[in-house]
């Protein structure tokens, strides 16, 4: 994408997904697709007549089989009523774009959202997505209902905010400020299998909160306002290792 164009976007809302303009060419991971596709859609909708800025700030974003997601505190994006989460599908709107809701959204803050086998999981601090109970946690399929999208629960969700999501190994790394996640007890960090919905917790988790999730060629790690992971020192950044705890996994300081 024109990058002039890109920085004036994301100039008008503040970041993307909590990364400054400066440091918008160095984004990757799960929210903003390492090959841009995100920011060339971004681009795109800057471009669109229908392209209308959010009422308010925009907090996360997500890439979705073409499909731009964008979430934060609107309740208006384009000229559409759309309550903190709305799709810019390029291919709307007799092929110059639109925005469109997804259904009646979520009734609190998105912090991080990801997609995973054609679904979007989104996290927060919310507690309904669609009108339904759904605490910080949800999922919304573009291709339920007919085709016309619809929210669903994860389990019983988390007692906590979720801030960041990431897949490791098929499974959805959630970290955030919670200490059960699924009914299981979790120290700010714990795994989904999309599959099943089955959550677990990943070793014995964290003394304080889990902001960030990254899956590289390095592996899984975290970060956030911790300092140590039960009796071993972390200091804000820790990598998951799958031989502790005696084969079970467990996090390990990172430096």
């Amino acid at each position: 994408p024109d990058e002039a164009l890109v920085a004036l976007m994301v100039n008008e809302i503040d970041a993307v997904d909590g990364v400054s303009v400066e440091d918008v060419r160095a984004i990757e991971g799960d929210r903003v697709d390492p090959d841009l596709t995100a920011l060339a859609l971004l681009a795109e909708v800057a471009e669109s007549n229908a392209g209308e800025r959010p009422t308010t700030r925009v907090t996360a974003l997500a890439e979705l089989d073409g499909r731009l997601y964008a979430a934060g505190m609107f309740t208006t994006i384009g000229g559409v009523p759309a309550n903190r989460i709305a799709v810019w599908d390029p291919a709307a709107g007799s092929g110059v774009g639109a925005w469109s809701a997804l259904g009646s959204g979520v009734n609190g803050g998105v912090e991080t959202m990801l997609g995973v086998g054609g679904r979007l999981y989104v996290g927060g601090s919310f507690t309904t997505a669609g009108g339904g109970s759904a605490s910080r946690i949800a999922v919304w399929d573009p291709a339920a209902a007919g085709g016309a999208g619809a929210w669903s629960a994860v389990g019983s969700g988390t007692n906590g905010t979720v801030w960041s999501l990431a897949v490791h190994e098929a499974q959805v790394v959630v970290g955030g400020d919670f200490t059960v996640a699924g009914g299981v007890a979790a120290a700010r960090v714990a795994r989904l299998d999309p599959s099943t919905g089955i959550w677990s917790s990943m070793g014995v988790g964290f003394n304080d909160i889990v902001r960030a999730v990254h899956v590289g060629s390095t592996g899984l790690h975290v970060g956030g306002d911790f300092t140590a992971s039960g009796a071993i020192s972390t200091r804000r950044i820790a990598r998951w290792d799958p031989t502790a705890g005696g084969g079970a996994g467990g996090w390990v300081r990172k430096g």
